[in-house]
């Protein structure tokens, strides 16, 4: 069934609605660096700014996750948050505080919300991984060992968030009494460092796009980028929603022979029609039986332990999942491949990266090597008529960053990373509690036109 983009006895939306479709804009995570002045300065100058010069004027709607302890653990008007120094002991008028700072750092907030973080796979049909997942190994950032099941829980986790989001979107569509013409996807410790506004105004109207740097450098996880999304709004739904792939009553599991007899039920898999792909949930939730690919759900395929020189296969990541609805499933193998990503376009290279924290919750650094270079896939057709190698990728950093981003818009990235650490100081903790300490130089949210 197709979902609704209108409601009966709709009303335009007070204060926030817009003339025309305009740009919803879902800022969605922990609580991390949502207040911080690299992501607010940069939102503004980046984001709503280039996109209302484009005549697409934004709506911000905003969700911060809390620890799984804030919905059963409040006692005298105290509920105990211990994700990090961060989400510490929030009282309910601090609640309130934190929804003022959010107001007032964001330009045109239509919603925010703080949300209690709990399992989605607790009510789910079929999970995304099978038996065999358990003996996929993998060593986590601290050196422990994880299986791919824990560990597609932890990533998946996150478009629990995002459907949150993506229902607050259409909640203010109802409302207003039409759809936006795009939604954009970024997180709560997101920094630009380009004109991401004006990507998203160029871009055509007939697929969704991730950026190729910031996830990882291996071709087979092109188009699996879910740092940032954004997509024309007709398109957006099987991204938001593709948690109901594992709650959904008409899953019907997975098997090896179902995997090389697709004609027997129907796949979670973009379909042809007229000899153009669509969507898998594109116009709503599933209505037939399916099945779930056994391979994915086996999940990445660990590093031979025999042979130290063997790769991981990684194509089978967790964030595989939202791909397979806009493709027809298959791994990358070049950048001359047309057809892997499906309805992803992973063209644009977009220069950002994320503010980091150390362990006690005080600012860190700006990670601008990490997000727009060490995870910049090799591209021989683009980096071999310049001489480099997929070997060079970081003896030749400098002559990388000249052509693939520019010497002035790295150097930016870094400059905000170095003040960013300045600011590294026991008022920032808990972050709506203080005001921001910036350098002096820069201005506030609200000098930039934030509401």
């Amino acid at each position: 069934m197709r979902e609704s983009s209108k409601a009966t006895g709709s009303r335009a939306l007070q204060h926030h609605g817009h003339p025309s479709g305009g740009v919803a804009v879902l800022v969605a995570g922990l609580l991390r660096a949502l207040l911080s002045f690299p992501v607010t300065l940069t939102y503004y100058t980046h984001v709503v700014q280039p996109l209302e010069h484009a005549g697409l004027p934004t709506t911000t709607f905003v969700v911060v996750v809390t620890n799984p302890a804030c919905s059963s653990a409040a006692q005298g008007g105290v509920t105990r948050c211990v994700r990090d120094a961060l989400d510490d002991n929030i009282t309910a008028n601090e609640t309130q505080a934190l929804r003022s700072a959010v107001m007032k750092s964001f330009p045109n907030v239509a919603a925010f919300h703080l949300i209690p973080e709990e399992s989605w796979t607790e009510s789910v049909t079929c999970a995304p991984w099978n038996n065999e997942s358990m003996a996929d190994m993998h060593n986590s950032p601290d050196g422990r060992p994880r299986s791919h099941r824990s560990f597609a829980t932890r990533i998946l986790q996150q478009w629990d968030t995002l459907r949150h989001g993506y229902r607050m979107i259409k909640s203010a569509e109802e409302q207003r009494g039409f759809q936006y013409e795009w939604i954009l996807r970024t997180r709560t410790d997101t920094v630009f460092f380009e004109d991401i506004g004006a990507i998203i105004a160029a871009s055509a109207r007939d697929r969704v796009y991730v950026p190729r740097n910031g996830m990882s450098s291996l071709l087979e996880q092109r188009c699996q980028n879910d740092l940032l999304f954004w997509c024309p709004r007709d398109l957006c739904r099987p991204y938001f929603t593709v948690l109901e792939l594992f709650d959904s009553s008409h899953c019907q599991g997975a098997s090896r022979d179902l995997d090389h007899d697709i004609s027997a039920k129907p796949s979670i898999f973009a379909e042809r029609h007229g000899g153009r792909l669509q969507p898998n949930g594109k116009d709503g939730p599933p209505t037939r039986n399916f099945w779930l690919p056994f391979e994915a759900q086996k999940g990445p395929a660990p590093r031979n332990a025999s042979d130290p020189t063997s790769a991981a296969v990684e194509h089978y990541e967790a964030d595989w999942w939202f791909l397979a609805r806009y493709s027809e499933g298959a791994a990358c193998t070049s950048f001359s491949d047309a057809e892997c990503c499906g309805v992803v376009d992973d063209q644009s290279s977009v220069a950002f990266a994320l503010a980091q924290f150390d362990s006690d919750g005080t600012p860190s650094f700006i990670d601008c090597e990490a997000r727009m270079l060490a995870t910049r896939p090799y591209d021989p057709a683009a980096d071999a008529p310049l001489g480099i190698t997929a070997t060079d990728m970081e003896v030749r950093m400098g002559e990388i960053i000249s052509y693939a981003w520019g010497v002035d818009t790295f150097n930016a990235c870094m400059n905000m990373s170095q003040m960013w650490a300045w600011t590294n100081d026991t008022d920032w903790v808990p972050q709506w509690r203080n005001v921001h300490k910036r350098p002096s130089h820069l201005p506030r949210p609200s000098a930039v036109g934030a509401k």
